[in-house]
């Protein structure tokens, strides 16, 4: 039996060409599984940092023309300056015996308990009791910003309008004023064996916890720390 080296050649092609996008095929790290192992990990970094949240993350693909080789150990690090919350980067790196890196973009939304608005408050409300609600809520912020509980917020003062359902911030309260300038006010002088009180007028505003001026009838200035009584005490 003969074999014509012209119908030969383009077989051995052939073959070779499958055996090439067979190995090809098995040595290529598919786009998907990178990122779900990239989804993966910042999850359970999320969960270290914020444990009381649940992670949703947002993977953005890499180019679909990219061919990445398969890789046993893929180190992942965030990008300086990046936070496991709203939108940023991670650094994707593979150092076997055929290295690459690439940066895959990423949105996180945490969800969990704080703090909202349960109605319209108009600038310098107190907050009551009624006025707050804890509900899930998805956050692209730091978590910390936000009130967890209504015992944060109850007997404040709104310093600005805020919306029914609006998760509520540290800077949006303050402590509403518990001594004005001009009013008259009781300080208290106390000691482990007697309490003294005499009447004064206070010289400037406070809120409770405040160092507060006040003056005596016989014109002598005074200072307590302000309580939320509206007196003035003196601790010995």
């Amino acid at each position: 039996m003969t074999f014509s080296p012209g119908r030969l050649l383009p077989c051995l092609f052939l073959l070779l060409g499958h055996a090439g996008l067979a190995q090809g095929a098995a040595s290529t790290l598919p786009h998907e599984r990178l990122i779900q192992m990239a989804a993966d990990h910042l999850k359970s970094e999320a969960r270290r940092s914020y444990p009381e949240f649940q992670a949703q993350v947002d993977i953005r693909p890499p180019d679909p023309r990219l061919r990445l080789p398969e890789c046993g150990q893929l180190e992942f690090k965030l990008a300086p300056g990046a936070k496991l919350y709203g939108t940023s980067s991670l650094g994707v790196r593979c150092e076997g015996p055929q290295p690459w890196a690439l940066s895959l973009g990423y949105q996180i939304k945490l969800r969990g308990n704080i703090l909202l608005g349960t109605r319209r408050l108009a600038a310098r409300e107190i907050i009551k009791p009624r006025d707050v609600e804890v509900k899930e809520f998805d956050l692209s912020d730091e978590p910390s910003g936000y009130l967890r509980e209504p015992r944060q917020a109850v007997g404040l003062l709104s310093k600005r309008p805020i919306q029914a359902g609006q998760p509520m911030t540290p800077d949006m309260l303050a402590k509403p004023l518990v001594i004005r300038a001009g009013q008259k006010v009781r300080i208290m002088v106390q000691t482990p064996s007697y309490t003294v009180s005499q009447e004064c007028t206070a010289v400037s505003n406070g809120v409770a916890g405040d160092l507060v001026r006040c003056k005596a009838n016989n014109g002598r200035i005074l200072q307590g720390i302000a309580t939320e009584a509206g007196t003035l005490d003196i601790q010995f």
